[in-house]
């Protein structure tokens, strides 16, 4: 038979599971929301940024507190840091690479710049754009002004035994046609 200790423990257990079951533990309410996307755009203290980072921890909305300490990490940076960044943004917005300018927004992206990261993508956008243009241009400048040969006057009749038309049959057109085999 079962002890009262273990009961009371079993008891305990499972109101504190049906306490949690009624809470909203985990859960990415509208309101909550609201104050997760407000903070990213708006609050420049990095402490508060950090404890709500911690509140959202408990709460167990672990990917916006992860999201909120890295913006808390970014609006914290040292002023020589932010020097650092500014110039790669400038190199990358003055580029003509768009691979790198590409990789360059990812990098800001993950460190919560995404305003810096959508500027950036917006360039490369720009300059492969651009580099479409010039090579659609390029190539059709490029074509021979010559007109399409005619279609030849002959036509091949087709053998009244049922066999395939001339059109239908596969030709080889490359020069060296005669090749031995061993």
């Amino acid at each position: 038979m079962l002890d009262p200790t273990t009961i009371g423990l079993g008891i305990a257990l499972w109101l504190g599971f049906r306490k949690q079951q009624n809470t909203q533990f985990g859960v990415l309410t509208p309101e909550r929301e609201e104050v997760y996307r407000n903070a990213l755009e708006f609050l420049t203290d990095p402490m508060k940024l950090n404890e709500l980072a911690e509140h959202y921890q408990r709460e167990g909305l672990k990917v916006q507190a992860a999201m909120l300490k890295k913006r808390a990490e970014w609006r914290g940076r040292s002023t020589p840091v932010k020097a650092q960044h500014e110039h790669i943004f400038n190199q990358a917005m003055q580029s003509e690479n768009v691979h790198a300018i590409l990789a360059c927004a990812e990098a800001f992206e993950k460190m919560t710049a995404t305003v810096k990261a959508k500027q950036l993508r917006d360039r490369a956008k720009a300059l492969y754009e651009e580099n479409e243009a010039k090579a659609k241009n390029t190539v059709d400048d490029s074509a021979p002004s010559h007109p399409a040969p005619q279609e030849s006057s002959t036509r091949v009749k087709a053998p009244s035994n049922g066999a395939a038309k001339a059109e239908s049959i596969p030709r080889n057109t490359e020069a060296d046609t005669h090749t031995e085999i061993s």
